[in-house]
């Protein structure tokens, strides 16, 4: 894989909290932050390294990921508090989530509606719960009780649909460096999540990404995201899984630097 040139950067949450961050790109183009999932860390993000070329990005480890301190409580409201603070420092103006990371975004752009210009979502849900399928969460939260993370890598990973051995192995060692008190939190927080009320009050842009095969996040939530917004737009990727960023990395940055494009212009011309 290329090398990027990368900085990390860091800041102090207001509890105290050192939240950790990567920064890659041209400062002067436009300025959007990558948000990951359950379970992963900001370097889940690295098909789209390649979208630096054009525009300025800001991955952060949420916090009790990656290089972040593991420091409670590990809530989705808390972590917006977190990306909140770095939004303003580092002057966001686009937002990209993924999974968990997209009910982090939602929220951000829901009660901060002046801070960002656009907002896409890939593989994410407002709400678990009937009619929505909670399968791979409900088995999870038990499994995590019982078992090592070994085992819980293995069991994650078995969920990534049409991804190769290499990409496999890539999210078993992720997973295998999670922290559990993090991850079990996390989990059982998403099963009882209801951010339903948040979508109606985001009123920027938004791109819906999701993969027809989702086994995680079925496509049904996509539609209802969609159903609920102003200004939203569904793109659904064929033969695509919950990894839809790596199921067809090309087809995803493309999506994504069009989008922060069209909205760029569309806010110019106001």
């Amino acid at each position: 894989m290329r090398k990027y040139d990368i900085e990390w950067r860091s800041f102090e949450a207001n509890d105290g909290a050192r939240i950790a961050y990567r920064v890659l790109g041209d400062p002067e183009k436009p300025h959007v932050m990558l948000i990951h999932g359950w379970a992963v860390s900001g370097e889940y993000w690295r098909p789209q390294f390649p979208l630096s070329t054009g525009l300025y990005l800001i991955v952060p480890d949420l916090r009790g990921y990656g290089e972040s301190e593991v420091k409670g409580p590990f809530t989705i409201s808390r972590m917006v508090v977190d990306l909140l603070d770095l939004a303003r420092r580092e002057d966001v103006r686009f937002i990209v989530g993924h999974s968990m990371g997209g009910a982090i975004a939602q929220q951000l752009a829901a009660n901060f509606p002046d801070m960002f210009d656009g907002v896409v979502l890939a593989s994410t849900f407002a709400r678990f719960g009937s009619p929505f399928s909670a399968k791979f969460f409900e088995k999870a939260v038990p499994l995590l009780n019982k078992i090592d993370l070994r085992s819980f890598a293995r069991f994650a990973t078995n969920f990534s649909y049409n991804v190769d051995k290499r990409t496999k192995l890539f999210f078993y060692r992720q997973y295998l460096k999670c922290n559990k008190e993090v991850v079990l939190e996390n989990a059982k927080e998403i099963l009882s999540y209801d951010g339903t009320w948040n979508l109606p009050a985001i009123d920027s842009p938004v791109l819906i990404i999701h993969g027809d095969h989702d086994p995680v996040v079925p496509p049904n939530h996509a539609d209802y995201i969609a159903d609920h917004i102003v200004d939203a737009h569904v793109v659904i990727v064929r033969d695509a899984g919950h990894e839809v960023n790596y199921n067809d990395p090309d087809l995803f940055n493309t999506l994504v630097y069009g989008f922060v494009q069209s909205a760029v212009d569309g806010v110019l011309k106001q």
